[in-house]
């Protein structure tokens, strides 16, 4: 997914939806929902301050939220074909 721009938490939260919208899941004996792709969200943040006191100081911050994909052990999700290669792709 690309970059946007927001300008507003309510964005933010649409973007991240977006995001998880797009992400691939698999049911396992394990979990019925299982991540099989890693979600990086990075959320940048700019804030300039234009008061008298602030003198156009700038301030900037980045948050970084992860989120990796499942990686059950194949004995007990019992995971087959493409799902263990999947698996085994996650586990390295």
């Amino acid at each position: 997914m690309q970059n946007a721009p927001v300008t507003s938490s309510e964005q933010a939260w649409a973007r991240l939806d977006e995001g998880l919208a797009t992400r691939a899941v698999g049911v396992t004996n394990v979990n019925a929902h299982s991540s099989r792709s890693h979600l990086v969200f990075t959320v940048n943040l700019e804030q300039q301050d234009d008061s008298k006191h602030g003198r156009g100081r700038r301030t900037e911050s980045k948050l970084v939220l992860v989120d990796l994909a499942g990686s059950e052990r194949v004995a007990k999700s019992e995971a087959t074909g493409l799902q263990l290669v999947e698996a085994q792709h996650i586990n390295r």
